[in-house]
């Protein structure tokens, strides 16, 4: 007898060595000035604020997807590219609300997942899957400083309250399989 597995929903949590020298000072530096101009744009063109953070180049953001790509590729023979990414900070007791990354309107263009690493703060996320019976079910991640979790693009996902009078920071990553590789 043979298995064949049609389709798969994984979690998979980590957190980058000690020898990685992806700094989150810099990371956090980077991403509230990317926050604090999004802001100034956004009141000067009169537009609604979102809770993605348009965030520009830098090499610690790409440091950070290296590793996980690396190590996704070394378990699961695939190797992966960034679709896009988007910073998240968080105010005191603010969440981040319920979503996915995935565009059902356009399977074929979507990223197939979801990569959150935290830079600064504490990050609570709920991941919600169905089980083998359709039965929805959620699996609570907690996330510190220098840990990142992977995860389908098309399930839901919701970041809890922020519980301390400190920004949370983190990096939202849409990740591709690259075929042919």
């Amino acid at each position: 007898m043979k298995k064949k597995v049609l389709s798969e929903k994984f979690i998979v949590k980590g957190k980058l060595p000690k020898e990685s020298l992806v700094d989150n000072v810099l990371l956090r530096k980077h991403i509230l000035e990317a926050d604090e101009e999004y802001k100034d744009k956004a009141e000067i063109n009169n537009i609604s604020l979102t809770d993605n953070i348009p965030v520009k180049h830098h090499r610690h953001i790409f440091w950070v997807f290296d590793y996980v790509r690396d190590m996704f590729r070394l378990t699961n023979f695939s190797t992966t590219s960034i679709f896009n990414y988007f910073g998240i900070v968080n105010e005191y007791k603010q969440n981040y609300p319920k979503t996915n990354n995935f565009n059902f309107e356009d399977p074929k263009n979507s990223p197939e997942f979801t990569l959150l690493y935290c830079v600064q703060g504490y990050s609570e996320i709920n991941i919600e899957y169905k089980n083998q019976r359709n039965l929805l079910k959620v699996e609570n991640i907690t996330l510190t400083p220098g840990h990142y979790v992977m995860f389908n693009s098309d399930l839901n996902y919701f970041i809890k309250n922020n519980p301390v009078d400190r920004k949370r920071i983190l990096i939202n990553y849409s990740v591709k399989i690259v075929d042919g590789i």
